[in-house]
């Protein structure tokens, strides 16, 4: 009886706290604004009299002086120019169904005399023709009114998740319509309709409703691009679309600017084009994502501009802006994004940016965009509100942003680094691996305000801070050792949640803010366990959108703070929290706890759950960024995760039976090989630069305990007899390494085997030196950590910043000695430049052609971020554990024709090639640009737009 009295007595005591105790409070807080320069513009509320529930659309007719607003729900409202006479102009609902949604409404060109309005709405989801686009009449006699028995049905495509649903006329008095791939997000592009001209998904329509034709109730322009092919839908103007969410046309030039809502990475901008095809889903913008599957006509363009999800996440097209109130917007196209709330100006000349900028920060959910009577735009806010764009006083306003640690109300001494009252540190169950650095964490709410926990996420009042010191032992083992080098701050504002990094000193006395576009260091620890005794890692202060990539909505933004985290039994760190006042309410959840990782105490599922929750699941979650349809959350069940034994959909790294976990097997496993890997295929990969022996040694233990009898060799069994070869004392290391790095799967295995206490650093780095030598580029990043640092080919040196490199004056004729100078770049082995190199990738003048300096650095610093059609990496399972890596230079029905990374041709016949599996991976490699100065490689980038103008 003594242990459940004593429970529930600490029980009456926390439920005495949290109705009377009070937190001493945070009052030196001195974090506000932003170190950022205001925006220009803000958005400002008009007609704040009336509110709408969940709005979708809106448009001012000029004949009847009326706003119209189309709701979700169905129902449209009207309302004059000032903001009165609010009345109903139709209820929509019942025409849709219970499941129906309305999204898009538009007049008619010639409404004076015909009274004609569209509308664009859905009957329901998984409907052959569920997304309707119909005709109506509005009445006019006394207030106007949408008569619903006038509809006029014009066109239908399946209804799905993405419906498009967006109406315009343009300058020619024909309709467009876009239209969605008419599925969920994943797996991407279920119906493979993209790339595919014989329906109307995943498309801009063009129609002409004025008309009538073979039975239809429009007729079909004669200079559509598909008008006269018999394998297309004569109605698409353009495709390869995702989601197209609201587009708009420049009034002056006709050209069609569309939004289209991205995929895990990338929120897009185009410039449409007749028959244009934009690439979906080969590509999301520039980014590869099933390259392999039959291609639509014509070649894939390009965006004019691509968002991270780190600036956008649903993005929302607008309009060309001709208004007379701010001149210097005519001619930009005004847009923004659902989710981040933000407002951009766009300008181009034909296919080049000319103008791009942030207008406006908001919390304002921008779902569509109206021109009023006067030409000046409107935005509608999800929410229920109108808006106006207007210059913001505060863009003058000095900025009392705190540029040093000292300053933020933090800390009562920061040399100490002991905090101010009311800053209340924290532990988390289970800490995500940070290349062997460690963090002290703190939360701080000002004053008396509390944390709203009744629903996830918490609501966080303003100036909230959570912060995170960072410090690495400069010696391994050596606690005394220990440097801090930066703190995190995650600040909660009116707008939303802002990161900010202060970088500490050499004398650990305070800590510098670091630019908006963060900063890298290379650091040198004492490490018995690396090459040479030193472990040389790249460390990156991260950017604002850096980590906010990870902090993001769908994780809950505050990874740290939540309870999976602070649940922990025994002492709980969440009661205790409460008990202190710190919720109002509190949490009601009774969600699972994480466990330590590291900790084999622990049971191994739940290590491992716990493991791939903190440095996975932010991104790894539905609609977060994680780019592929597996999902790592705790409190999901293992079958809901869509990892074990589901195919990888961004390459399988040439293992062979690929899955993203394979019951059982581990070296079949992607999930392994990325936590196992340096550079491109390593994840995660923003955050860490260190292979994490630990845990990568738990994921495969976890990998081959869910099934341990499948396959034919036991992996345990296969890593044994591996290292007790490589520690014979006769051993041929330089076989053993060939033999065993010829396949990814069997250099995966090989690379795990020297992990093992047993084998020497020495050894080691005399296996990686032979296997490095493989044809296969994805083996390289398994085996380069062994390495000496200065024999590594994976970046583990400081990058030269952009904007530095790009404010610098190149000189051609030094950046040509750069690329053949084979000690420093590697550039010939691969291309050819003014007729000298290899013939395996792209001829550099090909490869810079059309490209400015900006697009070149990109381009070199993220080779997979665009790889040409031609120059897709591919693995080829020709059986008998004989994998091949290289691209195709040529297919036939009998043969294919493989060139790899030494230039050299292999013909493989048709009959002997199990699996033909296209990469997500350039086979160019990563850090190219690492520690070289930034002259040098503003040279490299003058050199090949130099060798690019060459006629």
């Amino acid at each position: 009886m003594k242990a459940p009295f004593s429970r529930a007595i600490l029980l009456l005591f926390l439920s005495l706290n949290v109705l009377g105790a009070r937190r001493v409070p945070w009052a030196t807080s001195r974090i506000q604004g932003s170190p950022e320069k205001p925006s220009k513009y803000r958005l400002e509320r008009i007609h704040p009299g009336i509110s709408f529930t969940n709005p979708v659309d809106l448009t001012y007719n000029t004949n009847l002086a009326r706003w119209f607003v189309a709701e979700q729900g169905g129902r449209i409202f009207t309302f004059d120019a000032d903001g009165k006479k609010l009345q109903l102009a139709a209820d929509f609902g019942p025409l849709q169904g219970r499941d129906g949604n309305l999204y898009a409404i538009t007049f008619d060109p010639g409404f004076a005399t015909n009274h004609w309005v569209y509308l664009c709405y859905v009957l329901k989801s998984d409907l052959p023709d569920g997304s309707h686009v119909s005709r109506f009449t509005v009445k006019t006699e006394s207030e106007p009114s949408i008569d619903m028995g006038s509809e006029l049905l014009l066109i239908t495509w399946l209804s799905g998740g993405h419906n498009g649903c967006c109406l315009k006329f343009g300058k020619d008095g024909y309709l467009y319509i876009s239209t969605g791939d008419g599925a969920g997000p994943n797996p991407p592009d279920t119906f493979r309709t993209g790339q595919n001209v014989t329906d109307l998904l995943s498309s801009v329509l063009r129609i002409d409703v004025h008309q009538k034709s073979d039975g239809k109730n429009y007729a079909i322009p004669k200079d559509n691009p598909f008008a006269n092919d018999a394998k297309a839908r004569p109605e698409v103007w353009a495709y390869g679309l995702r989601n197209p969410w609201r587009m708009g046309f420049d009034a002056k030039t006709g050209d069609l600017w569309v939004a289209d809502v991205g995929w895990e990475l990338w929120e897009l901008v185009y410039k449409i084009k007749p028959g244009g095809n934009y690439g979906w889903s080969v590509f999301e913008g520039r980014q590869p994502v099933v390259p392999d599957q039959p291609r639509g006509p014509g070649p894939i363009i390009p965006p004019l501009k691509d968002h991270p999800h780190s600036e956008a996440a649903s993005i929302t097209g607008g309009y060309v802006y001709y208004g007379s109130k701010y001149p210097e917007l005519k001619g930009a196209f005004i847009y923004g994004d659902w989710e981040t709330r933000k407002v951009w100006g766009l300008r181009a000349d034909g296919d080049k940016v000319t103008y791009s900028e942030l207008l406006a920060d908001s919390n304002v959910r921008v779902v569509s965009f109206a021109e009023d009577q006067n030409g000046e735009i409107a935005i509608l806010d999800y929410q229920g509100g109108l808006y106006s764009l207007e210059l913001n006083p505060r863009a003058t306003m000095p900025q009392d942003f705190p540029t040093k640690l000292s300053q933020t109300g933090l800390f009562s001494s920061t040399a100490r680094h002991e905090v101010a009252p009311g800053v209340v540190p924290f532990q988390v169950n289970a800490e995500f691996w940070n290349d062997h650095a460690s963090a002290e964490r703190f939360v701080a709410l000002p004053f008396e305000t509390t944390i709203n926990a009744s629903e996830r996420p918490w609501k966080y009042p303003t100036s909230a801070v959570l912060a995170r010191t960072i410090s690495m032992e400069m010696e391994r083992g050596n606690p005394a050792s220990r440097r801090r080098l930066e703190t995190q701050i995650l600040h909660f504002s009116e707008i939303g949640w802002g990161a900010y990094t202060y970088r500490w000193n050499e004398a650990q006395t305070d800590a510098e803010l670091v630019p908006l576009a963060g900063a890298e260091e290379v650091l040198r620890v004492k490490d018995s366990l690396e090459p040479g005794g030193v472990r040389v890692q790249n460390w990156r202060y991260h950017s604002r959108t850096e980590c906010l990539r990870c902090h993001n909505p769908w994780g809950g933004t505050a990874l740290g703070f939540q309870p999976e985290q602070l649940r922990n039994g025994g002492e709980d760190t969440l009661e205790r929290f409460i008990a202190d006042g710190f919720f109002n309410p509190p949490p009601r959840e009774k969600g699972k706890k994480l466990v330590s990782p590291y900790d084999s105490n622990n049971e191994l599922s739940a290590r491992a759950r716990s493991y791939l929750f903190a440095n996975c699941a932010h991104c790894h979650r539905d609609g977060a960024g994680g780019s592929v349809p597996t999902f790592m959350n705790y409190e999901l069940p293992l079958d809901k995760l869509h990892m074990v034994g589901f195919r990888p959909i961004r390459g399988d790294l040439g293992l062979k039976d690929a899955k993203v976990v394979s019951a059982g097997q581990p070296f079949s496993s992607v999930l392994l090989f990325r936590n196992s890997a340096m550079g491109r295929s390593r994840m995660p990969y923003i955050g860490s630069y260190v292979v994490d022996e630990q845990g990568i040694t738990l994921l495969r233990e976890w990998v081959y305990s869910l099934d341990p009898k499948s396959g034919t060799s036991n992996a345990n069994d296969l890593l044994t007899r591996l290292r007790e070869e490589i520690t014979r004392p006769d051993a041929n290391l330089e076989k053993i390494a060939a033999n065993n790095s010829a396949t990814s799967s069997s250099a995966l295995a090989l690379a795990h085997a020297l992990t093992h206490s047993s084998i020497s650093v020495a050894t080691k780095e005399r296996i990686a030196e032979t296997a490095v030598k493989s044809s296969n580029p994805l083996v390289h990043e398994l085996f380069d950590r062994f390495l000496l640092p200065e024999a590594r080919t994976v970046v583990s040196q400081a990058i030269a910043p952009k904007q530095e490199v790009l404010a610098l004056k190149g000189d051609a004729k030094h950046g040509a000695a750069l690329i053949t100078d084979a000690a420093r770049l590697s550039c010939l082995q691969c291309h050819q430049f003014q007729n000298t190199g290899r013939a395996f990738g792209p001829p550099l003048k090909q490869a810079a052609l059309n490209k400015s300096r900006a697009e070149l650095y990109d381009n070199i610093l993220e080779p997979s971020r665009q790889i040409a059609p031609e120059y897709v990496l591919y693995t080829v399972d020709a059986g008998e554990d004989e994998q091949l890596s290289g691209i195709i230079v040529k297919q036939t029905d009998n043969e294919i024709i493989l060139r790899d990374a030494t230039a050299t041709d292999r013909s493989i016949p048709r009959k002997s090639v199990k699996s033909l599996t296209p990469q997500k991976l350039s086979a160019m490699p990563e850090g190219l640009l690492a520690g070289l100065p930034a002259q040098d490689v503003a040279d490299l980038l003058e050199a090949l737009a130099a060798e690019a103008s060459q006629q």
